[in-house]
Order: C-alpha cells, then structure tokens, then sequence
C-alpha cells in the first residue's frame, strides 16, 4: 500500500516563486552537451579516476559478495519489494576530489544494491546557476516582492533510473565527476523529490539515501527569505520521510558530520575509507 507524502513545497513557511524555469534532464543529455573540449577533459578525468581507485575496488569486491549473502539470509529481507533513490546533492564545494569521492562511493554503492536485488535510481540535484537564473530576473521585474521563496532555477538530473537493465553505475553516470555541473543544492527539494520517484515503485520498503558535503545552499534565496529558510525545510522533508510507513531516509556526508540532520547516517573523509566504512553501514540499512 502507498502511504502518500505531505507535500511541504506548499507549506506556508516555505515556497518557490516559480518553478516555470526549472529543468529535468539525464545523465545523457548532459553528454550531449559537451563541447569536444569538454569530452577530452572528462576522459583525461575518467582515466585519472581510475588509476586512484582500480586497485581499491578490486580489494572491496572480496568482502561484497559475503556481505550482501548476510543480507540476503535475513528472511524479513524482500528484495522484490524494496526500492532505493541515492540522491546526491551537487553543491559548488562538491567539485574536485570530493566528486571522485562521491562518484567511487556511487559506484561501490550501487555495486551492493545489483548484488542484494533492488531496484534503484541514482539522482543529481543542483541548480541552473548561482546567482538564480530567470527564476529571479522574473522576481526583480515584478518588483523584488519581500520574502519570495526559493529564488533560484533548480536542475534535478536522473543519472539512472530504477527501472533500467543495466548493473552498477552506468557510462553516462561519469558526468558525476564534471565540477562544472555543480552550483547550489536545496537538499529538502530533492529529499521530497527521490521520495515522489520511489513512490511510483510501489515498493513496501523506500530508502532515501542522501549524500551531502554540508547544509542546503542557495546565496539567491537566502539573501531574500529568513536565513534559516532552507535548512528548516529540510529537517520538515526528513520528519516527513522519517514518519511516512514505508519510508526510511538515511544521510552520508562527504568530509562533514550530517549526524545533526540524519539519524543513521557515515562520515565519509578519504576515498580509501570508502569500502570498509560503507559495507557495515549499508549492512545496517537492510538488516
């Protein structure tokens, strides 16, 4: 049975001025944007990528198997009835070496889920611009109203879709590793819109799994709402997701502690802490 969500984006504390101006597109698209210059810069990237962590990989995938058969043993464990959504939020910060941290953690992740038999989408949130794009010319043509809402033109990018054959993270999926795609991320948007997506599962067990490296920012919405105006719609999505039969949601935080805002929740520092922090703590995600 679907259990629906409260739907927060028209709470009277928080809204968005227009959401005429924001885009959805997918991990191929985003290829497909790619000047040439773009295409080789990403390759050399690829390539660096794997010289770090190839020999890593091969050193976790020994403890994989036998980890994911101790899930697997578990009889309430129903894999045909369990979904996932990792969604990351691709923050300007995010950039550089946290994203090849990110996109390995991506990667082993997804590795587990193909191996204990859910399905699983691999979600991007980030927005258009940093300084709020059409969404806030719109505003200043209307005369900059007091207290808007969110401001900013927000991309939401689905690298692969719960529904797709394909194991592991895809090809398309290393558009991850581009820094250039990053700007500002409003995490209770894209907790509440993982959450919709799974929703359309029909599933009777929904793991939100957010991957962060800190609190929701857009400078464009904050300058114009209360300072606080982001981040207390974030806590409202969690309890919300928290409280929902069904729905459990869980957060990792590249190099920051996201214990204040995610119950079960990892740290994630250096790339060669990644397999043998994430393999106990997705262990206890489906235990």
């Amino acid at each position: 049975m679907k259990h629906p969500l409260v739907d927060l984006r028209t709470d009277p504390v928080y809204k968005i001025y227009t959401t005429a101006n924001d885009v959805d597109t997918t991990s191929k698209s985003l290829w497909a944007e790619m000047t040439p210059q773009q295409n080789v810069a990403l390759n050399r990237q690829w390539h660096a990528y794997e010289d770090v962590v190839c020999e890593m990989r091969m050193m976790a995938s020994w403890g994989w198997k036998a980890t994911a058969d101790s899930v697997l043993a578990n009889s309430a464990f129903d894999p045909s009835r369990t979904a996932v959504s990792i969604v990351i939020a691709q923050s300007g910060p995010l950039c550089s070496q946290k994203a090849t941290v990110t996109y390995f953690l991506v990667e082993l992740i997804s590795i587990f889920l193909d191996l204990i038999g859910v399905q699983y989408d691999i979600l991007g949130f980030t927005t258009v611009d940093r300084n709020g794009g059409k969404s806030r010319q719109q505003w200043v043509n209307a005369g900059c109203p007091e207290n808007p809402g969110r401001l900013s033109d927000i991309k939401r990018i689905v690298f692969q879709e719960a529904s797709s054959d394909k194991s592991g993270t895809s090809f398309d999926s290393q558009v991850i590793l581009r820094g250039e795609t990053f700007n500002d991320s409003i995490d209770g948007e894209a907790l509440f819109w993982a959450a919709e997506r799974l929703k359309d599962l029909s599933a009777d067990t929904n793991l939100v799994l957010m991957i962060s490296d800190g609190e929701p920012t857009d400078t464009t919405s904050l300058q114009e709402n209360h300072p606080d105006f982001l981040l207390s719609h974030l806590k409202a999505v969690i309890r919300d997701l928290q409280t929902t039969p069904g729905f459990f949601v869980a957060g990792i935080g590249i190099d920051r502690d996201v214990s204040d805002l995610y119950e079960t929740n990892l740290k994630i520092c250096e790339l060669d802490q990644i397999p043998e922090d994430t393999l106990p703590f997705l262990t206890g995600l489906f235990s």
